[in-house]
């Protein structure tokens, strides 16, 4: 039996990242980062909707059907505000 529809992780070539490995890779980020903000250095939260809630950023933008999404050096954490205000370069 084929499947209709391929594996996240095998669309385009792009590798996917799970809620849970966001969470992981947000909360590992927040630790080295001591819940700071690597824009604004604002304390940021979690759980909780607000401008100061953390959010995953890369650094610099990854083209449609970049392979190295995920990767740690150009991941950081940036409270909502200030990701939104980056918005996509894409």
């Amino acid at each position: 039996m084929t499947r209709a529809f391929p594996k996240p992780s095998e669309r385009e070539g792009k590798i996917v990242l799970t809620k849970a490995q966001e969470r992981k890779k947000l909360d590992e980020l927040c630790a080295k980062q001591n819940n700071r903000c690597a824009n604004c250095g604002i304390i940021t939260v979690r759980g909780v909707e607000s401008l100061n809630t953390a959010t995953l950023d890369h650094i610099e933008v990854e083209p449609a059907g970049c392979k190295k999404r995920g990767n740690d050096e150009n991941l950081q954490m940036l409270c909502w505000l200030c990701n939104t205000q980056k918005g996509s370069k894409r």
